[in-house]
């Protein structure tokens, strides 16, 4: 399940690089949660996509807040999380 998810994610990644498919990023990176819930990097990549890519407030503040709790060593974590809740 884990390699899945970091499957999901990547292919989640790439498309963000590309600047394109930005509602298909999202989908695989859901993907990746519903594989692995605890997988952290996955929710700092939403949180991102949702404050700045596909804007939705909410949805970013509760992905920044999951990303905290499973990515505590990735600084984007807290630095996503800031961002939107100075937004």
């Amino acid at each position: 399940r884990q390699q899945a998810a970091k499957a999901q994610y990547e292919q989640a990644f790439s498309l963000l690089q590309e600047g394109k498919y930005a509602d298909e990023a999202l989908e695989r990176l859901d993907r990746a949660i519903e594989y692995d819930p605890t997988f952290g990097d996955a929710y700092v990549l939403k949180s991102y996509v949702r404050l700045e890519v596909l804007p939705n407030l909410d949805e970013a503040l509760a992905a920044g807040q999951l990303a905290v709790r499973h990515a505590p060593d990735n600084p984007d974590s807290f630095y996503t999380l800031g961002l939107i809740q100075e937004k």
